[in-house]
């Protein structure tokens, strides 16, 4: 009888040390990226996880306020975004939401200098042009430098099935598609 409390007091004891020991964790969000199969589609929506609290770390060649982000041309000075304090650290790949809106988000992946613009509810031409707009003040670059990066906006499925799945690119760049066609503007 003794022995049998005394193995009792043990697993309680250990079942104790196990709860205040042990390392809780949350759930990730997957982060879905633009392919890069040479296909345009997106698959859907993006969706960021939760924001982290510690201060992101700048990736590229930083000068201070500045980064150079290197393109197929080499490289365009901008703002660095990572010390906006709207951008937050997506992973550990450093992937960076620029911003979240209701109606968009921005987010720049630095493994292959790509970024995207999700267009992810209202009016889809008429957010394209605000979320356009919202990367260039956000980098503080001209138009055409902007069309030096890999740049895919895409259109979420949810909110247009007509115009999900084409990478429009920004609507200025030679590459650029005009909404509802698969032509240049």
């Amino acid at each position: 009888m003794i022995i049998n409390g005394f193995i009792l007091l043990i697993v309680i004891m250990g079942g104790v040390y196990y709860l205040l020991t042990r390392q809780t964790t949350t759930p990730t969000t997957q982060i879905l990226t633009p392919p890069t199969n040479g296909t345009s589609d997106t698959g859907g929506i993006i969706q960021p996880p939760n924001r982290p609290t510690s201060t992101p770390p700048s990736t590229g060649s930083s000068k201070g306020d500045k980064l150079d982000i290197p393109t197929k041309g080499g490289t365009v000075t901008v703002n660095n975004f990572y010390k906006n304090p709207q951008t937050y650290i997506m992973n550990k790949d450093n992937d960076a939401m620029l911003k979240d809106d209701p109606n968009y988000q921005i987010e720049y992946f630095p493994q292959g200098n790509g970024w995207l613009i999700s267009i992810i509810d209202g009016e889809p031409k008429e957010v394209r042009l605000i979320a356009e707009q919202k990367l260039l003040e956000i980098l503080g670059i001209p138009k055409e430098e902007a069309c030096e990066f890999n740049i895919m906006l895409a259109v979420s499925k949810d909110i247009s099935q007509n115009l999900a799945g084409p990478n429009y690119g920004l609507s200025w760049c030679p590459n650029g598609l005009k909404m509802g066609s698969n032509v240049p503007w």
